[in-house]
């Protein structure tokens, strides 16, 4: 395990009232971190801090997702991938990763099962007749700058197919419980903004007029579903509406230096768990009960930073719970 050292690591911003700067772009999956849980968000995307651990489904989604771009560009190149190069691909990623932050497992998982379910998947993936489908990108990275947003949005879109004339989007996503529908929605949010980057870069080929959610559910008889999703104007403006909310909370918060928790179930595999709770019984900005409460002795004796910091954790709170 890879542990940090309190002297070495940077500060959290409530002990040393330093102002962090903020990352120079923004993304759907920076995004969703800080709805997560704000502090999470401070130590990976500020802080920089070291993993301690990683949960098994964020390996297993990233170890998957890259064989899946090696099967696509392979295709994309004419040339055939095996089940064998899949699978060595995916214990690659694996391996490296593992390397470097323990991995947490569910109760009832285990590095060779998660590898036999991706086994299972390539196989399906493998065995699904290719149509006449033609792949026009794979990891294609996008930009799009948005009207009052201070930062660029950037993203990846997975894979874009030309399939009878019609170009289809489509994202990738690891899953054992099926997608909501908030789920569903959320993601066509994200290929809507992913489509309007491609149209404002003049990119007219890899334009998207339609788009597909590809899960990949990792159960004991793996399957995968598809999903098309809404990826017009009402999913663009949605997109929009929550990156621009997100991006004003986290510019607030680290006006005033408060990246509360949400504690939950992700705390147990969660990355910094060890040095959140070091910060938390040090007196750093921490949930009290349904709402948000802030303990830092600095900011109790600052009357002006307690009442940012408050109406910051108070928005937080309300937010959080819509």
């Amino acid at each position: 395990m890879i542990r940090d050292s309190p002297s070495t690591l940077p500060k959290s911003p409530a002990k040393t009232g330093k102002i962090p700067a903020l990352p120079d772009h923004f993304s759907f999956s920076s995004m969703q971190q800080f709805q997560m849980c704000p502090r999470k968000w401070f130590y990976g995307y500020l802080a920089k801090a070291p993993r301690e651990r990683q949960p098994s489904a964020l390996l297993f989604g990233a170890s998957l997702h890259e064989a899946l771009a090696h099967l696509h560009i392979c295709r994309q190149k004419g040339r055939k991938a095996d089940l064998a190069t899949l699978e060595s691909v995916f214990a690659a990623h694996w391996q490296k990763s593992a390397a470097e932050a323990e991995v947490c497992y569910g109760k009832t998982e285990s590095k060779e099962e998660l590898s036999r379910i991706a086994r299972e998947l390539f196989k399906l993936l493998l065995e699904a007749p290719p149509g006449q489908a033609r792949i026009l990108a794979v990891e294609r990275p996008v930009r799009l700058k948005l009207p009052g947003l201070s930062v660029v949005v950037v993203g990846r879109a997975d894979l874009i197919l030309e399939i009878d004339g019609i170009i289809w989007l489509i994202d990738l996503k690891t899953s054992r419980n099926a997608l909501a529908a908030d789920q569903l929605a959320q993601g066509g949010a994200q290929l809507a903004l992913y489509t309007a980057a491609l149209r404002a870069e003049g990119a007219r080929w890899l334009i998207p007029s339609r788009a597909k959610l590809l899960v990949l559910r990792k159960l004991k008889q793996p399957k995968l579903e598809a999903f098309e999703v809404n990826i017009g104007a009402a999913s663009l403006e949605r997109a929009k509406r929550m990156l621009s909310d997100t991006w004003r909370l986290l510019e607030a918060a680290a006006s005033c230096g408060a990246f509360p928790t949400k504690p939950g179930w992700a705390c147990t595999a969660c990355p910094y768990r060890d040095r959140c709770l070091r910060d938390t019984s040090e007196g750093i900005q921490v949930p009290q009960g349904s709402g948000f409460k802030a303990r830092s002795p600095q900011d109790r004796t600052d009357e002006k930073s307690q009442s940012k910091v408050s109406a910051l954790l108070s928005a937080l709170a309300g937010w959080f719970t819509r």
